[in-house]
């Protein structure tokens, strides 16, 4: 993994047991639920809803963790932590959309051919 990949191949190979079909579900599967992910937490976040915050965020932080996006895990800790202590404000909505934006960066990461 260079410095600037979202995903370190070697972590989604490993927990997939190098299966290139298993990959492929693997990366459709976190694509299609990180959408669904990061709307949800937009909608958390301007609902001011602390405990959906810290649900959805641990969620797509482990699913991140799974496929080796770490970069991504950096927003979404931060979101569990204020969901945690209840001290949401504007940071919150930045942190959703630094998480956003990473996404994308893992999205086009992994859509894009490799080898």
């Amino acid at each position: 993994m260079s410095s600037r990949d979202p995903v370190d191949w070697n972590v989604l190979r490993a927990a997939t047991d190098n299966d290139k079909g298993a990959m492929k579900e693997v990366i459709s599967i976190y694509l299609h639920e990180g959408v669904k992910k990061v709307k949800a937490l937009r909608s958390a976040v301007e609902g001011q809803d602390p405990d959906q915050i810290v649900m959805l965020a641990h969620q797509f932080l482990g699913s991140s963790r799974f496929v080796g996006a770490t970069e991504i895990g950096k927003p979404l800790s931060a979101l569990v932590k204020m969901g945690r202590s209840h001290q949401l404000n504007s940071t919150a909505a930045q942190l959703v959309n630094r998480t956003e934006k990473e996404f994308v960066r893992i999205d086009h990461f992994l859509t894009a051919p490799h080898e």
